[in-house]
């Protein structure tokens, strides 16, 4: 199967539902402000890539899929084509799977653009907490990754000794701190 057109003419959610209902196999060119590809096997999305000006990206989960899938679904300009499959032969997932994950991802920026942090020229992690936070592991990573490096005499002219001495015992009892 090969089509190709204009996005002015198909919305991406309309082709996703031509793959889908028609059970194709193929790859979804997308050619716009953002360029991408989704890939399908019997109407099913087993896989995309995002290629752009802060590098590429693939994936071949459904959350990396649907992480696509939001970018790619901003485009409202530009050139789509359909041609041979050339992407991961998974079983994949069912375009209203990853739309509800891409509808929750809006909800979610919705919440981040109402709480002034979209657009804020910094970003800080509040100091203060009223209640005890627990953490997932893959938020403890990600939160982990955005911290920098530092050493003891950074801490100590922060807090002094003591403090220092505490929040870096602290770091070790919870096996979140390495040298």
């Amino acid at each position: 199967m090969h089509l190709s057109g204009q996005l002015s003419d198909w919305s991406i959610d309309d082709l996703l539902q031509i793959m889908q209902v028609t059970k194709k196999t193929g790859s979804l060119d997308i050619a716009g402000d953002r360029r991408g590809r989704l890939h399908f096997k019997d109407g099913f999305l087993t896989g995309a890539e995002l290629n752009g000006e802060k590098g590429s990206y693939t994936g071949s989960d459904r959350e990396s899929v649907a992480d696509i899938l939001y970018v790619l679904s901003g485009v409202e300009e530009g050139s789509f084509s359909v041609g041979a499959a050339d992407g991961p032969e998974g079983k994949g997932w069912s375009t209203d799977e990853v739309l509800a994950e891409v509808d929750a991802l809006r909800s979610l920026e919705g919440e981040v653009v109402d709480a002034g942090l979209f657009e804020a020229s910094g970003v800080r992690v509040n100091g203060e907490v009223d209640d005890d936070l627990t953490i997932k592991p893959e938020d403890w990573r990600l939160l982990a990754s955005l911290v920098q490096p530092f050493t003891f005499n950074q801490l100590e002219a922060k807090l002094g000794r003591g403090g220092a001495v505490r929040v870096l015992h602290t770091l070790h009892r919870l096996g979140v701190a390495e040298p």
